[in-house]
């Protein structure tokens, strides 16, 4: 047994005495001495450090080699193949280290981390460690593309819904305050025509045709312009053309114009019928009206056509509420042959004024055959009672009623007389004072409200209206 200890022993010697002799040593003594030794060198020099040791790998890759080989030959124990090469690799793949220059100056005084936290974090990420070929995350691509998208809907919703973009480029063209100005005069324009939208709706009726100075009638009765002497008289059809102001146009109106010797004429003025014209409305209507037959259309011909030197003369009935009004005629009062004034209710042939300069009284009559758009004045006032309105009229040849004289007269006329000897010409003049104030008070009135609402949907003043003419 001892010879057998001996024997084992020395064998075991003869193996170390041949591994140490082909520089074959234990893996952990000689990993943990090999460990040591390259720290040393690459904290003495990195770069020599690192030619050296590559050599020195080399040179005992060969000598494992060999030895392996021999051991193996020798049938004793078994050494790995690239166990030490392995080893070796391990520690070359180790990122070399570069030493970190000191700052100085100033440099050196505001550098809080000394180099060291720079060192740590090269060992532990550089641009080496990156795999080019490592796989990209899709979830930050479409991140990316939902931002994007995002940016464009609400650009898309500013363009849409705002000036923003429009804005920016009148500002980089200078043209801001003019476009802020129109703008606002466009807003307000908008904010007064939905004002007036809301309100009710007037306009301005032209009413022309022949024959001039035909009645006119709205909804049955008959409409009343102020003069500029505080006088009311009758609208009528004028040239270029009558106008009626503030007709509602919300409702329907009735249109009547009337002329002795003619067929009256009807109009009916629908909502619908009335065009923008400013801040009101507008309509127009050309009443030329048809002779009520042969005779009349012969007999208003050469009324109108006829020669000046002519003279035709009429009758007029004077009718008022209340009675008693003063009869006044191309602004002479009228009076009877004793020179007494005559009032109403009265019909005249003839008349008589008074003649300052001879001190005598003269007589007048009513000319039929007055110049056109002359005629004779007349003026009908309530005398002591200012509170009623005073009425004017011009008694036009074309106003002139021809009734014609019974078959007997006519046959007295010689054959070739003009038609207008055929004709006895009247006329009458019908005035309700009290109906012509209350008729007035109501206009004033309607007035008022109608500027009160222009004052208030203009924010301000409104012009006022001009009296009907």
């Amino acid at each position: 047994m001892a010879e057998e200890k001996t024997q084992k022993s020395s064998a075991d010697e003869i193996v170390d005495e041949l591994a140490e002799d082909l520089g074959v040593e234990d893996e952990e003594e000689t990993s943990d001495a090999e460990e040591a030794e390259d720290e040393a060198e690459e904290a003495s020099d990195p770069e020599e450090g690192d030619d050296e040791e590559a050599e020195a790998e080399e040179a005992e890759e060969e000598d494992d080699d060999s030895a392996s080989d021999a051991m193996a030959g020798l049938g004793v124990f078994d050494v790995k193949k690239g166990t030490k090469r392995k080893k070796k690799k391990k520690k070359k793949e180790k990122k070399k280290k570069t030493p970190k220059e000191k700052p100085e100056g100033v440099d050196e005084i505001f550098n809080l981390s000394g180099g060291a936290a720079d060192d740590d974090l090269s060992d532990y990420l550089d641009l080496d460690d990156i795999d080019e070929n490592a796989p990209k995350n899709p979830v930050n691509k479409l991140l990316v593309l939902v931002i994007i998208g995002l940016i464009v809907v609400v650009a898309g919703v500013l363009h849409t819904t705002t000036d923003v973009f429009d804005d920016l480029i009148l500002l980089m063209q200078g043209n801001y305050q003019e476009e802020m100005a129109r703008r606002v005069a466009e807003e307000e324009r908008r904010h007064l025509e939905e004002q007036m939208a809301g309100m009710p709706r007037f306009g301005n009726l032209a009413i022309s045709g022949r024959p001039h100075h035909s009645l006119i009638r709205l909804n049955g009765e008959v409409q009343y312009g102020e003069t500029s002497d505080g006088y009311w008289r009758e609208v009528r059809v004028t040239s270029p053309a009558a106008l009626i102001q503030d007709l509602s146009i919300d409702i329907t109106h009735e249109i009547e114009v009337e002329a002795p010797g003619h067929e009256p004429r009807t109009f009916t003025i629908t909502p619908d019928m009335w065009v923008p014209r400013g801040a009101d409305y507008y309509h127009e209507i050309s009443a030329n009206l048809t002779a009520a037959g042969t005779d009349a259309f012969d007999e208003f011909t050469a009324r109108m056509d006829g020669d000046p030197d002519d003279v035709y003369l009429g009758t007029v009935t004077f009718n008022t509420v209340p009675e008693g009004a003063q009869i006044v005629v191309n602004s002479r009062v009228a009076l009877d042959e004793d020179g007494e004034e005559l009032r109403t209710p009265i019909t005249l042939e003839t008349y008589f004024v008074y003649d300052e300069e001879e001190d005598e009284l003269l007589e007048r009559d009513f000319r039929v055959d007055m110049p056109p758009n002359r005629g004779n004045r007349i003026d009908l006032v309530i005398p002591d009672d200012e509170d009623m309105p005073k009425y004017v009229m011009a008694l036009n040849r074309s106003m002139w009623t021809c009734e014609f004289k019974d078959e007997a007269e006519r046959r007295r006329i010689p054959s070739r007389a003009p038609i207008l000897q055929h004709c006895n010409y009247v006329y009458e003049v019908n005035v309700d004072f009290p109906a012509l104030k209350t008729y007035i008070e109501e206009q004033q009135a309607e007035r008022e409200r109608i500027e009160q609402q222009r004052r208030d949907a203009m924010g301000g003043s409104a012009p006022a209206m001009e009296a009907d003419e």
